[in-house]
Parts: C-alpha cells; sequence; structure tokens
C-alpha cells in the first residue's frame, strides 16, 4: 500500500500547523482524518492553509490528490490543483486481414501495463471485453460488425472516447499515454461533516473518514520523526492500524470489512459495466 507510504510524512507537519486548533477539536475543520476499514489505507490532510492532500489504497489500486478545500455549510468541497491530466490513448497502425480483431496497447517501454482494458461496441447490442491473449486483446467473432473500440482501466476509473473500426481492419495497435494516472480529480467535491468525521464520495461509495484526535496526532508524529525509517507501516509494508478503531475503541470487525469491501466492489463493478467492461 504505497500511498500509506506518502501520506505519513505529511502528519507530522500537519500535527505542527494545526497543534493551535488541536487545543480545541471542535473549533475548525482542519485535522487529519482517516478510513476505519482493514483491507483500505486511506487518509485526508486538510490544512488551515486551505490545502489538503488525500491517499487511497485498496488491493493494487493507489490513489492520490492534493489542492484547494473550503468550508461550505455542513460540508467540506475539494478541488484538485493543478489540473489533473487524463490519461490518453493515440492510434499508431491498423492492418488489415482475416481472423479476430486484436487490439495491442503499448506504452512508451514497449509493454502494455495490466492494468488496461478493450472493449468492442456494435452498431447494436451492448458491447463486450476483449480477452488478453499474449500481448493484446482478441475479440472472438460474435456474428456482429466490431464498429469501434473504446480503452480504459477498471482499476483506475478511466474509459478513453471510442475509436472506430474501419470495415476490413483485423489489428489495431495504440500508444498508452499514462499522465497523472493514479492522481484523482476532485471537483466540486463535498465531504458532509458530522460526528468528527467526514463522508467523501470514494468510487460511488460514501467512505467515513474519522477525524484524529490531538493526542493521535501527536502519536503519529513522534512515529515518523525519523525519516529513514517507514514506522508508520508494519514490517511486511502494510499500514500500522493501531490508529484504526471505531468508536468503541475496538478493531472493525473481519465481518463488517468484507461487507464493506464487497459493497466497494460492487460500485467498481456497476460504474464500468456502464461502459461494457467487467470487473
Amino acid at each position: 500500500m504505497g500511498v500509506w507510504m506518502r501520506i505519513a510524512p505529511g502528519l507530522a507537519a500537519l500535527a505542527v500547523s494545526t497543534s493551535a486548533a488541536a487545543q480545541n477539536e471542535g473549533a475548525g475543520t482542519a485535522g487529519t482524518y482517516i478510513v476505519e476499514r482493514m483491507e483500505t489505507a486511506s487518509a485526508l490532510e486538510l490544512a488551515p492553509d486551505g490545502r489538503f492532500r488525500w491517499g487511497f489504497s485498496y488491493g493494487a489500486l493507489d490513489l492520490t490528490a492534493e489542492g484547494r478545500w473550503r468550508r461550505d455549510g455542513d460540508a467540506v468541497v475539494l478541488d484538485t490543483e493543478p489540473s489533473v491530466a487524463t490519461p490518453r490513448f493515440e492510434l499508431v497502425g491498423t492492418d488489415a486481414g482475416r481472423g479476430p480483431l486484436t487490439v495491442r496497447i503499448e506504452d512508451a517501454d514497449g509493454e502494455m501495463p495490466h492494468y488496461l482494458d478493450a472493449v468492442a461496441e456494435y452498431a447494436v447490442g451492448e458491447g463486450t471485453p476483449g480477452s488478453r491473449e499474449g500481448d493484446a486483446f482478441a475479440f472472438e467473432p460474435s456474428g456482429r460488425r466490431i464498429v469501434a473500440v473504446r480503452l480504459g482501466s477498471r482499476a483506475f476509473g478511466f474509459v478513453s472516447a471510442p475509436f472506430p473500426v474501419p470495415a476490413g481492419i483485423r489489428r489495431m495497435r495504440f500508444r498508452f499515454f499514462p499522465n497523472d494516472l493514479g492522481r484523482v480529480d476532485f471537483r466540486d467535491t463535498r465531504a458532509m461533516i458530522g460526528d468528527d468525521a467526514l463522508m467523501l464520495p470514494v468510487l460511488g461509495e460514501a467512505l467515513r473518514y474519522r477525524r484524529l484526535s490531538a493526542q493521535e496526532l501527536v502519536a503519529s508524529q513522534s512515529t515518523i520523526e525519523d525519516p529513514g525509517t517507514d514506522s508508520a507501516l508494519t514490517e511486511t509494508g502494510d499500514p500500522d492500524w493501531s490508529m484504526c478503531v471505531n468508536q468503541d475503541g475496538q478493531a472493525p470487525t473481519a465481518q463488517a470489512d468484507l461487507t464493506r469491501a464487497a459493497a466497494l466492489d460492487a460500485n467498481i463493478a456497476a460504474t464500468y459495466a456502464r461502459h461494457g467492461m467487467q470487473p
């Protein structure tokens, strides 16, 4: 969970900058907020100067964002700065021939990233995802002519505009430009405030971010003062979940974690189903 390694060092600086506010935790909104869920490492830092930093890790997925925040009634509004350059694809070649349509996507190193997906679109009916075969996606004949393909990533949440497939074309080659892959573009994103927590929408689900107390901020600062160690991590490289407890001071239950994880998976699946992709 590499995002946690990038979030943790900021806790020390934030603990110092919010020391006055920490003496009266109800006086302001600035502070550090964490998600209390196993299998997920996520934190949101709201600095008194109106800047924010956010990180999210779920399985192999790492996402980050930074920018400006403001209070608007009973919500915190986030706007990513600077603007995010979304990943893009460029068609670099096509070949006619026989057999199924194949689509190859190459990055700057000539490799096809494992997190990419390709979906075929038809004149009538729903699209179908390509099956990854070696270094390309293949689309088995279905009796319907493929009129376009869309490229993207279920994991990172982006889908390209359709690329038309001319009649007779059987091979298409694309170049992938990741740009700001992994950076999330919050635009007037509202996190509702309540009970020393924020409800922030992430991947289609409202996640609860609990505000760290002054004591927890001091403790987190002391554990990361040595920049030569990843002391916010366990020896296995996973987050130290000692701070991630519920309101009763107990660690989240395994059943609750599984339920939340299943809900997150369902939201991801629903998002990409709209584009003909399957999780």
